[in-house]
């Protein structure tokens, strides 16, 4: 996959990075995902299981494994402060990130928020 990556969607030149151990192509610069987002990267917000089932829309851990997209007809419910909807909301165009997992096959597992409904959304990792 890496090879198709960088050498077999029409790439002529390389440069070697320092940061990957590796070549990578020429025009290609690297960042941090940090650097990427508007706002920083966050963890989410963290609420004990009483707090579920009633109130905003959230995307838990596990609803980034269902597919590419956030599929928000099976996400859960949970009561939440404004100020927690205001720091934790998610809106199209963001790309929910699982940065640790259970099983190796989890890591890494991206999932993109492209549906905005009427609601409001909380990104939630648990």
């Amino acid at each position: 996959m890496q090879q198709l990556l960088i050498r077999g969607i029409g790439h002529t030149e390389y440069k070697y990075s320092e940061e990957l151990s590796h070549e990578i192509p020429k025009d290609w610069k690297l960042t941090t995902l940090d650097a990427l987002s508007d706002t920083g990267i966050t963890n989410g917000v963290f609420k004990k299981r009483e707090s579920f089932g009633k109130g905003t829309l959230l995307v838990n851990v596990l609803d980034l494994f269902d597919g590419t997209k956030v599929n928000f007809s099976k996400v859960d419910r949970v009561l939440v402060n404004e100020q927690e909807i205001r720091r934790f909301q998610v809106v199209s165009g963001d790309v929910l990130f699982c940065r640790s997992s259970l099983n190796v096959e989890g890591l890494g597992h991206c999932c993109l928020v492209d549906n905005p409904l009427r609601h409001q959304y909380l990104n939630v990792m648990l």
